[in-house]
């Protein structure tokens, strides 16, 4: 699941409800606008992305079920993760334009 949240804290219960409602496996969150990593889920382990000034803006998360095996990685700096995540979001455009160019044809 992939999730815009525009400010984590005041989402936080209506995500957590998703979260195990849906059986959520891996959850990556951007725009958290969290200044702290302290936001926690039960049976999840969270990543937080941390904005290079401390700020509060642009932050991401990732967010993984305990269950679900993982490895954490090397530290991808305090500014990968929202770039990541820019460049999936012009792979998803690139595609749907893709798309839309094969049903006219």
């Amino acid at each position: 699941m992939e999730w815009n949240a525009n400010g984590l804290l005041r989402y936080q219960q209506e995500l957590r409800s998703v979260l195990g409602i849906e059986k959520i496996d891996v959850c990556l969150i951007s725009e958290t606008l969290t200044k702290q990593s302290y936001i926690k889920f039960r049976g999840y382990k969270v990543y937080h992305a941390i904005h290079p000034a401390n700020t509060a803006r642009s932050r991401s998360a990732i967010i993984i079920e305990d269950n679900t095996l993982h490895q954490e990685g090397q530290d991808l700096g305090t500014n990968k993760i929202p770039k990541l995540i820019r460049e999936k979001r012009k792979l998803r455009r690139k595609w749907h334009q893709i798309r839309v160019l094969q049903e006219k044809t």
